[in-house]
């Protein structure tokens, strides 16, 4: 059994929406769109397995312009030190649920926490390797150890699932 810490309603309604409104496609947010590479792990390249992303922070600095939408987040974690900071989003999979396939999100899984912060509610749950799933709700946040291996369900009920994935060293 994976220890998962899910938190509904991790932030104010008010800075939930500081990054939720902006971070739906159609806004100028800037999504750069990123094919799954999960040939190593036997999965072909596929239409469903691709997502878009923004990454905010990576290899120690700030790289997003809209990296202060995520000040709440960061008080709420207090990290001693930020790993990467990355939103995806999935486009509708289709009538049929694709699953991405098991992952981790850094090598420095020994001293690191991984945290999810959902933005949609949808049919697009988190999916651990010990057989747990967490749902898809908006502003739920889920902590596990880095080292845990998980993957992403694409939604069928909505047109995109959006997270932003975290990874920090505690305090």
């Amino acid at each position: 059994m994976t220890k998962l810490e899910v938190t509904d309603d991790f932030l104010s309604p008010e800075d939930f929406e500081i990054l939720n409104g902006p971070t739906k496609p159609g806004e100028e947010f800037p999504w750069r769109y990123h094919l799954n590479n999960f040939h190593e792990q036997g999965f072909d390249t596929h239409l469903q397995n691709m997502q878009h992303t923004h990454v905010f922070y990576w290899q120690g600095g700030w790289i997003s312009d809209f990296s202060s939408m995520l000040d709440p987040v960061i008080r709420k974690l207090n990290p001693f030190a930020l790993i990467r900071v990355k939103a995806n989003l999935l486009l509708y999979s289709g009538p049929e649920p694709f699953f991405g396939g098991f992952h981790i999100d850094t090598d420095r899984e020994d001293i690191c926490q991984t945290g999810i912060l959902y933005l949609d509610t949808c049919n697009g749950p988190t999916e651990f390797e010990g057989g747990e799933k967490v749902d898809a709700v908006a502003n739920r946040f889920v902590q596990f150890p880095a080292s845990t291996r998980h993957g992403s369900w694409g939604a069928t009920d909505v047109p995109f699932r959006r997270v932003i994935n975290f990874n920090w060293i505690p305090m």
